[in-house]
């Protein structure tokens, strides 16, 4: 009985196939729709104004206990023992740097 729903009979394959893909196109639109509602939530998932940013970026970016509890806070560790870091978080510290660098901040 558990291989008979395993397989899928070939006279329906392509109905199947076509559902599967209708299905994941939805899916795909509803996950863009809710994104775009929702909007950019760069801090622990709750929006923040510019400014707010470059001063805790100004607080933090020289105080080396602060600059790892924050990828401490954002890192996941993998089986492997790899440490992934989200590409937002480095794209911000970039941009938050180019600020300083451009504006003369310090």
């Amino acid at each position: 009985m558990a291989s008979q729903l395993r397989e899928i009979p070939t006279g329906i394959a392509a109905r199947w196939e076509l559902i599967v893909k209708l299905a994941s196109e939805r899916l795909h639109r509803k996950r863009k729709q809710i994104s775009e509602a929702i909007g950019e939530r760069p801090y622990k998932g709750l929006p923040v104004r510019e400014e707010e940013l470059t001063a805790r970026w100004a607080q933090i970016r020289h105080e080396g206990d602060s600059l790892v509890e924050v990828f401490q806070s954002n890192a996941k560790f993998k089986p492997d023992g790899r440490v992934l870091v989200p590409k937002a978080l480095i794209d911000g510290m970039i941009k938050q740097e180019k600020k300083f660098k451009d504006g003369g901040n310090d």
